[in-house]
């Protein structure tokens, strides 16, 4: 299963005894935010407990988005004063997509990351 070999032999209802049983021995599993919906295939909302972020101010708030939903909870620790995130589609299509939506602009994925909007919802170590 870690491997990806074996992801089409198993049912959707083992995967999480699977996790359950390898979480019992192993507590933690590192992986990155690229690779975490592959690895976690099948998983679903609130499936796992405990999710740690590190260097969020890098990452890209789609690139967390399945991890978190995926979490009980979640730790996201960074500095949005660092190295920003790469955000690879074009400027003009996210502005469109934020205007036909009708998302305001402190919440675009464009100049955000991770960490800045953690800091924006959470009471609990956000700067300010």
């Amino acid at each position: 299963m870690l491997t990806g070999g074996s992801s089409d032999k198993l049912s959707p209802e083992h995967r999480p005894l699977l996790w359950d049983a390898l979480f019992f021995v192993v507590p933690v599993v590192s992986t990155t935010l690229a690779s975490f919906d592959r690895l976690f295939v099948g998983m679903g909302k609130n499936s796992l407990g405990w999710l740690l972020i590190d260097e969020a101010g890098q990452a890209t708030p789609q690139s967390a988005a399945g991890a978190i939903w995926r979490s009980q909870r979640a730790v996201i620790v960074g500095d949005p004063l660092q190295i920003e995130p790469v955000f690879t589609v074009p400027r003009s299509l996210a502005e469109e997509l934020r205007r036909r939506h009708d998302v305001a602009t402190h919440w675009s994925p464009i100049d955000e990351s991770v960490q800045t909007l953690a800091d924006r919802i959470t009471p609990f170590g956000s700067p300010g």
